[in-house]
């Protein structure tokens, strides 16, 4: 008998982008779904400002295959060049990604 291989689904944190109004910056981070499988319960995610400030996800979310998914956060931040960290687990899937913005 031959047993097929697990497919699992994969995330991908596709884009992170962010802008700034005066002191206050904005990120958006952009996750896909870019495996063979549906994905439910997801809701370990987060951004890290760089100031010590960790925005946690709270509410989970599901994503069939090729979802995406915009994820939308803000923080007031004093002066200077910031770097910004998204961040993505779900089962063993780690994904990371990194932006910069100057206030």
């Amino acid at each position: 008998t031959t047993i097929a291989p697990l497919i699992l689904a994969n995330l991908d944190i596709v884009a992170m982008k962010v802008s700034n109004t005066s002191t206050t910056a904005q990120v958006y981070m952009v996750i896909n779904n870019t495996g063979p499988s549906n994905l439910t319960d997801i809701k370990n995610w987060s951004i890290a400002w760089g100031t010590h400030y960790v925005t946690n996800g709270t509410t989970s979310f599901n994503l069939s295959t090729g979802q995406v998914l915009v994820i939308a956060a803000t923080h007031q931040l004093p002066a200077g060049t910031h770097t910004i960290r998204g961040m993505l687990n779900h089962s063993t899937i780690d994904k990371e990604q990194t932006t910069s913005i100057t206030i």
